[in-house]
């Protein structure tokens, strides 16, 4: 009974690892793709003089930047925490 309660455990621990690590590559993914977009963005705004439009796509970074700084400070933070 006890080899089938921690069989059961360590295939669900398994299953929330891939899942954990899924949604990891899919934010990546999209953070990549949203890179793109900004680059091609910029890259016409630029060739026809849009001021406006380059503007709002360092905005745009901007906030990325800061939420993905604030995502690391938090994954320091808990590493920290585990580490002690």
């Amino acid at each position: 009974m006890f080899a089938t309660q921690a069989y059961a455990k360590m295939v669900k621990t398994y299953q929330e690892e891939l899942e954990k690590q899924r949604k990891k590559d899919e934010e990546e993914r999209k953070r990549y793709r949203e890179m793109v977009q900004r680059q091609k963005r910029m890259l016409e705004a630029a060739f026809d003089g849009n001021d406006d439009e380059i503007l709002a796509i360092l905005k745009e970074v901007n906030h990325a930047v800061i939420a993905l700084h604030c995502e690391l400070v938090s994954y320091c933070y808990q590493a920290s925490v585990f580490l002690l």
